[in-house]
């Protein structure tokens, strides 16, 4: 990429730059420092991963004792486990990893798209810190996207870096490719896709399959390698997908994906459209190593376009969301940078133009996204709730507590906070969030959970204050409890206590004040 030989241009990159960085690092410090979630999932991976350490499977079956089996992939929890390993159970623990992947993502593909120019650098971390901010805060929460962006930026040094090496080279570049990409996959089911593009430029640009094979091959040996591990039983994991296959596709919720995932189609276009018509002089001579790079190039936007296509689509179903296509963030800010470098010097301009109105655009988009994030930042009463329960589990030290839900999805909110208790080693047998989507699918609760009841498998149930008991309706609008459930726990359980934020309701048998 040609420099920027305007002053002020300069400058305005360099303020820009340092402006979103500082801002976008400390939006990730409020929110590793609040004792609380905004999303419902986090608490689902952050209680899991916490039980991993004691050797609790992740995809049980749903006709087992345990029923917080997760469609997402066994990485994410493994990696989330090594936190809680280091630092301990805690809400900031449970944010580790989303946040540092977040900060290495935009790390990476600065430092990939930079080549040997800092402003080359700066306006590909631009780029991703402003889709970053589109999303927020999907950028940086404990559930796969930040991880799979660190992992796609990462993908892109690699692969940058070996555009420089000899072409005798590529062998281990090829294998850690692979590995990032079946890493990926260990984080989604689909994660190879955001590799597509990486491995088909890789191997055209050395002109053979082999790397695919290799590519392929040790990336499928990550990919299994979890499965080794009984905690990670594979029958339970692929049990999920037949079941996801059968959610309604949303012309609403494809819309919305879309309309956000303008900033992620673009540029792609505008790169192939420059590589096709407006590119530089003399690249496109066949038999070339320039007309290689240029067909390379091509698949590479085009295998893009491909797969942030196929992630709306996958966007377009209950559960999902636009931030589907977050991961090629890193890919699309590396489009930006090689776009004004391949363009002809008449249109070289425009192309930084594009770029720069792209960002702008983004930045103003993104504006109400981070008004609703502080807004949804309420401290005193994330504090309230976790004092709440640390005093309910200090009263009744004695007893196993899980936590249930009531009837509104505001008192869910309250619930959420489940991982106080996991943390201060209660059980956790089942997972209303997970059971929101499962009752949606026609799975039914196992029998053994409503016998568990009269069993007094848990001593103590809390539900959110005033309340009726395990009446929800889901996020998805369907019934998630059947009467049998319910009647089960009203037969076997008392109302004992109503603290501020929970109705402390009591098993007949195990006797109420837990001394």
């Amino acid at each position: 990429m040609p420099e920027i030989r305007s002053p002020i241009l300069r400058s305005l990159l360099i303020v820009l730059f340092t402006t979103l960085a500082g801002y976008y690092l400390s939006v990730m410090v409020i929110y590793g420092s609040y004792p609380g979630y905004l999303d419902h999932g986090e608490p689902v991976i952050a209680a899991a991963a916490w039980k991993l350490l004691d050797g609790q499977p992740v995809y049980p079956p749903f006709d087992g004792p345990l029923f917080t089996s997760n469609a997402y992939g066994p990485v994410l929890f493994a990696l989330n486990a090594i936190s809680f390993a280091i630092f301990g159970g805690s809400v900031a623990a449970s944010k580790i990893v989303g946040l540092f992947s977040a900060s290495i993502a935009v790390l990476l593909t600065g430092f990939a798209v930079a080549r040997g120019s800092i402003l080359r650098g700066m306006a590909g971390a631009t780029f991703m810190i402003a889709m970053a901010l589109l999303y927020t805060p999907n950028s940086f929460w404990n559930r796969p996207e930040s991880l799979l962006c660190a992992l796609v930026a990462a993908g892109l040094f690699v692969f940058c870096r070996s555009e420089s090496r000899d072409a005798g080279r590529w062998l281990a570049d090829a294998f850690l490719l692979g590995i990032l990409g079946g890493l990926a996959t260990g984080l989604k089911i689909y994660g190879a896709i955001f590799f597509i593009p990486l491995g088909l430029a890789f191997a055209i640009s050395r002109r053979s399959l082999v790397p695919i094979f290799v590519m392929a091959s040790s990336g499928l040996a990550i990919v299994l390698l979890p499965f080794a591990f009984s905690v990670f039983p594979l029958s339970g994991y692929l049990s999920w997908f037949e079941l996801v296959s059968e959610k309604p596709f949303s012309g609403e919720m494809f819309t919305r994906a879309v309309r956000y995932g303008i900033f992620f189609i673009l540029p792609p276009f505008a790169y192939i459209l420059v590589l096709t018509n407006f590119a530089a002089e003399n690249e496109a001579e066949p038999h070339s190593d320039k007309w290689v790079t240029k067909y390379c190039s091509v698949v590479y936007g085009v295998s893009c376009l491909i797969g942030i296509a196929a992630c709306m689509y996958l966007a377009a179903r209950p559960g999902a969301g636009g931030y589907y296509s977050l991961p090629f963030a890193p890919l699309i800010s590396d489009m930006i940078v090689r776009g004004t470098e391949c363009a002809a010097k008449r249109v070289r301009r425009y192309f930084i133009y594009f770029g720069g109105a792209l960002i702008v655009a983004a930045l103003i988009v993104s504006v109400p996204i981070q008004k609703r994030f502080h807004r949804a930042i309420q401290w005193n009463h994330a504090e309230a709730i976790q004092s709440d329960l640390e005093e309910i589990v200090q009263k009744y030290s004695t007893k196993s507590i899980q936590m249930g839900v009531g009837e509104s999805i505001v008192g869910y909110k309250n619930a959420i906070y489940k991982t106080v208790l996991v943390f201060a080693g209660h059980p956790y047998t089942i997972d209303f969030g997970i059971m929101m989507e499962t009752s949606m699918m026609g799975i039914p609760v196992p029998q053994h959970f409503i016998d568990g009841f009269a069993r007094c498998d848990t001593d103590i149930w809390l539900i959110p204050v005033g309340e009726f008991p395990f009446s929800i309706e889901g996020y998805y609008y369907n019934r998630v409890f059947d009467v049998m459930f319910r009647k089960a726990f009203l037969n076997a359980y008392d109302l004992i206590e109503s603290t501020k934020f929970f109705d402390v309701w009591s098993c007949f048998e195990s006797g109420g004040d837990g001394r």
